[in-house]
């Protein structure tokens, strides 16, 4: 994502040059993509499944909206960036749920308090 280059666009060019291709990766689901991530930060859990367990255990998730608008507003930036990324170095483009042939996103949350997420067109970030 593009916050992990932490604003240092000279090295991105210098990176792209070595580079025989760009492709793109996002979420078309906004609202799911910054739950997700909401949760992930709450928990401090980046793991993907349990180790050696095929059942996902139901985490609770006791955040309030402050907690949630920091977290999405990580997500909307990291868009938008990818948004002005992409007219400079056009690429191939794949949405997450499209190339998904499983449920990626099947971790189990019980929310506390059920944030609200202002919607974000991600299809226009390619001219989808």
């Amino acid at each position: 994502m593009p916050d992990q280059l932490q604003g240092d666009w000279d090295s991105l060019d210098k990176f792209i040059e070595c580079c025989d291709q760009v492709v793109y990766l996002y979420r078309k689901d906004f609202t799911a993509q910054c739950l997700s991530w909401i949760a992930m930060k709450h928990l401090k859990d980046w793991s993907i499944r349990p180790q050696g367990k095929s059942n996902w255990i139901e985490h609770t998730i006791d955040i309030n909206q402050q907690f949630a608008d920091e977290h999405t507003e990580v997500i909307r930036s990291n868009n938008d960036a990818l948004q002005t990324l992409y007219k400079k170095y056009p690429g191939k483009v794949y949405a997450y749920e499209d190339i998904q042939d499983n449920d990626p996103y099947r971790r189990k949350y019980n929310w506390i308090y059920t944030p609200h997420i202002e919607p974000y067109n991600t299809g226009a970030m390619f001219n989808d």
